[in-house]
């Protein structure tokens, strides 16, 4: 058998674990059903399908909640500091570069390392990246914005919606209480949301509408 061949048969393997491990999970929160109700009407949607986008979701609540537990996060003056002091550093380290002495440690560096001098070169600009993403984080994070979430809940359910051209929310909703690992949430809970984050659901009809042939 040719390497190609059971790699493509051992991720099929390990897909069908995934899928049932999912099933079971969903079956002990009593929502299997209404998974199972979805990948029926959703034409041209597999099990799987299905499953990555569920997942999704719990993915984009789990970061933000994960963004919420850290004690600084919402420490503006402890974040202004740090972000003042990386981009120092980066400034520094670029002015140290363009000095003989700063090229001559690069080159020694990149030798004892076996890199690219480029990969030295580029750490203020990394640096000055690592600063842009913390406060887009933070940013997007604050006053209970979960935009990654958002996002992802509003392609499953406008998902739906393009397949059948009708909101689910009694199926929907169930599998989103699973997936925030809620004691509830209901389709009321669920259209309430549809209402608030009207901006999520011209984003995914957008992605949507873009990934039509």
């Amino acid at each position: 058998m040719a390497a190609n061949e059971r790699t493509g048969e051992q991720q099929a393997a390990t897909g069908g674990v995934a899928l049932q491990n999912f099933k079971d999970s969903l079956k002990k929160h009593n929502c299997l059903d209404d998974f199972q109700s979805l990948v029926k009407v959703l034409k041209g949607c597999s099990e799987a399908g299905l499953m990555y986008m569920v997942l999704a979701v719990r993915l984009g609540y789990d970061h933000h909640s994960a963004i919420g537990k850290d004690p600084s996060r919402m420490d503006k003056r402890k974040l202004d500091t740090w972000a003042r002091k990386t981009r120092s550093v980066a400034r520094a380290l670029e002015k140290q570069f363009q000095t003989a002495i700063g090229q001559e440690v690069v080159k020694f560096a990149a030798g004892c390392d076996l890199c690219s001098p480029g990969e030295y070169l580029n750490i203020p600009w990394k640096l000055q990246s690592l600063v842009r993403w913390r406060l887009d984080i933070h940013q997007g994070s604050e006053h209970q914005r979960r935009p990654l979430y958002d996002d992802n809940l509003a392609y499953l359910d406008e998902s739906v919606k393009l397949a059948t051209g009708a909101y689910y929310d009694e199926e929907v909703s169930a599998l989103v209480c699973w997936a925030i690992r809620a004691d509830s949430y209901s389709a009321n809970d669920l259209a309430v949301w549809r209402n608030q984050h009207k901006d999520a659901v011209k984003r995914a009809r957008l992605r949507l509408r873009s990934n039509r042939p």
